[in-house]
């Protein structure tokens, strides 16, 4: 009975079936006619210069065939086949036999499914032939190739659609019109959901993408029960279709509603992650690095290692209050994933996590970064780009008085950031220094460090020497002493390359001690002792860790050879953690009588002012499967790939995960 079913099914299909193919035929001289038209000036919309058969062949026609000829077949089988018989009278008679609904149902599925894949397979065969034998294809097959694999979806999605329509509405042309809207509203709440909540993901499919899913076995569901279920003669089959359709998009709603905020955590702790500490040493913030904009993060007790909140992304910035509980966060996150087109500063608990308040941040200008000064909320924002650089502004407010915000000055620079380089609470615009010609190349030589005074409400003048020079400082990591009494600064070695030289500048007296110029990765130890890495030879063939005190004297540390090796200053700046990977197998530079010689590879502690050294086993492949770095002033922050713990150095080798676990090392 099936079998019978299916042919007259198939037989009503025919004009359908062939009306495809004819159409897929015609595309190809269509657009090729349409082409010399508009060349020759014939079409009253338009002209073109010139074009070329074979883009028509391979790139138009069998992308015209997967989004617009194979869906419109999709949904005329899928309405001729259902609503047909309807259409026509003959439902009725076809019902009186002794046949069930479903066997129909199923038939006229079947019917409709085959009649597609034909127009498919005969319309996608002879349009390559025609390209074929027209023209060779200047790109290649790849246009056809993915109209061949995304088509078919693309039509199944229609033909869905045209399922559930038919199924509900009697005619079969406004069954095809249905269609193409029950068909793209799938596509359309997906769409919606990733633009609306791209937060929002499970992996690397984004949740919006997954749930609309449940729609397409949903329409079936519908079809079937407005089709099979009820009286024969079809009274309340609009109700039962649009129940179950309305149905699943409720359940898709409350799904994305208990799911979103589950896969925003469980996306945050993928990748790799980064650590910002508070002075006090208690409280850390650990957000996920691996994707722009901040791909969330937890506030976490650094003794005991529990998150006490967690931050949803995006944010930009993370700035603890020197002294307090209190932690600004410059994000502009929306629940369930979200974003809002205004940034804002949550100022949360860094012991709980809990968000006593959010400001809005000042006027429509983009906020770069978020700091504190004497309890007060500071922003910089970008004003206005003038041809000579960037005009930076200072704004301040105090969050527990609910002050307003309060321009401190503006700055032109080429670029500025805040920092904080020194142990006091102090902050200051580290603003780009004066420009210098190096061969024709204006280069930027160091910068200046304006301290940012909200009390008295401006930005001050940049530190200067004592003839009232702003002293150009050097080197990111280091700065401003400690104490404030020291600073490193350019010495311009080469003026027609990249090298720069190191110097430490007394601020007081003026007096300049070069270091050298082969200098990196230079960090202030506390009592204002500099260290730092000299590289000599090529490559790593001689590694030096160096350091020199407030009396000038410089003295060798540890030295390794065929070694890259990476320094970490602990934040009270007590001691150092190294790590040293051997490089490519070679003799390297010998070295100096005396100097402390180190393995390769090795990692350890180093505390300088008592000379001892305390080796580290390394967490894993620290080279490429995670780093090291500080977490307090005893305690190391193991930080790979979907994993971070901390280790004390008291009690080496024991973990304490704040995300990830055991199995994540191995």
């Amino acid at each position: 009975m099936f079998r019978a079913l299916f042919w007259k099914e198939w037989r009503q299909l025919a004009l359908v079936r062939w009306g495809g193919i004819a159409i897929g035929v015609l595309l190809p001289l269509a657009f090729l006619a349409g082409a010399e038209m508009a060349k020759r000036g014939v079409l009253p919309t338009g002209s073109i210069d010139r074009y070329q058969p074979a883009d028509v062949l391979y790139e138009i026609v069998p992308t015209a065939m997967a989004i617009a000829l194979w869906p419109l077949i999709a949904l005329m089988s899928a309405a001729q086949a259902i609503a047909g018989d309807r259409s026509a009278g003959t439902e009725s008679f076809l019902l009186e036999r002794p046949i069930t609904r479903s066997s129909v149902w199923r038939a006229r599925i079947a019917s409709a499914a085959v009649n597609l894949v034909f127009v498919i397979v005969v319309t996608a065969g002879l349009g390559s032939l025609i390209a074929k034998v027209s023209a060779a294809p200047s790109q290649g097959w790849e246009r056809w190739t993915q109209s061949i694999l995304a088509g078919p979806a693309v039509a199944a999605l229609a033909m869905l659609g045209g399922l559930i329509a038919a199924s509900l509405i009697a005619s079969p042309m406004a069954a095809v019109l249905g269609g193409a809207v029950l068909g793209a509203l799938p596509a359309l709440l997906a769409a919606q959901l990733i633009a609306g909540f791209p937060h929002a993901t499970i992996g690397p499919v984004p949740l919006g993408l997954v749930l609309p899913v449940l729609l397409l076995p949903a329409y079936v569901v519908a079809s079937w029960t407005a089709s099979c279920r009820g009286e024969p003669a079809g009274r309340g089959r609009v109700k039962r279709g649009l129940l179950t359709t309305g149905s699943t998009l409720a359940l898709i709603g409350g799904l994305f509603v208990v799911v979103a905020p589950v896969s925003v955590r469980a996306r945050a702790a993928r990748g790799w992650h980064a650590i910002e500490l508070d002075r006090q040493g208690r409280s850390a913030f650990v957000g996920s690095s691996s994707e722009y904009g901040g791909g969330g993060g937890w506030l976490v007790d650094l003794a005991s290692s529990r998150k006490t909140g967690f931050v949803p992304p995006p944010f930009r910035d993370v700035a603890f209050q020197p002294e307090g509980d209190l932690v600004a966060i410059l994000t502009w996150s929306a629940p369930l994933g979200g974003e809002t087109k205004r940034d804002r500063i949550e100022l949360r608990q860094a012991s709980t996590g809990r968000l006593e308040r959010s400001i809005g941040t000042p006027g429509d200008e983009p906020v770069m970064a978020v700091g504190w000064v004497d309890r007060a909320v500071v922003v910089l924002i970008t004003r206005n780009t003038t041809p000579n650089g960037h005009t930076y502004e200072v704004l301040a407010a105090n969050p527990l008085s609910n002050d307003s915000w309060r321009s401190l000055g503006l700055v032109q620079s080429e670029w500025a950031a805040f920092t904080a380089p020194r142990h006091d609470g102090r902050l200051f615009l580290r603003t780009s220094g004066d420009l210098i010609d190096a061969g024709g190349v204006r280069r930027i030589r160091g910068y200046h460090l304006r301290p940012i005074e909200a009390g008295l409400r401006r930005i001050g003048e940049p530190i200067s020497d004592a003839s009232g020079k702003p002293i150009e400082f050097a080197s990111w990591l280091a700065g401003l002493s400690p104490s404030g009494k020291l600073g490193t600064t350019a010495t311009t070695v080469d003026l027609h390359s990249d090298r720069s030289g190191i110097a430490v500048t007394d601020l007081a007296t003026g007096s300049v001690r070069v270091v050298d110029s082969s200098v990196n990765d230079e960090q202030w130890l506390s009592g204002d002792r500099l260290v730092w890495l000299e590289n000599e030879g090529a490559g790593g063939s001689r590694v030096r860790l160096r350091s020199m005190g407030s009396d000038g004297k410089i003295v060798t540390l540890r030295a390794w050879r065929n070694a890259a090796v990476r320094i970490q200053v602990s934040p009270l700046g007590e001691a150092v953690y190294l790590s040293a990977h051997e490089l490519a197998p070679g003799h390297g530079k010998a070295l100096d009588p005396g100097d402390p010689e180190g393995t390769v590879p090795e990692h350890g502690i180093l505390r300088v002012a008592e000379g001892k050294w305390f080796s580290i086993n390394p967490a894993c492949s620290e080279a490429e499967e995670c780093t090291t770095t500080w977490a307090s002033e005893r305690t190391l922050a193991r930080i790979g790939p979907g994993f971070l713990a901390f280790e004390d150095i008291d009690h080496p080798g024991v973990k304490r995960f704040v995300l990830g676990s055991e199995a994540d090392l191995r």
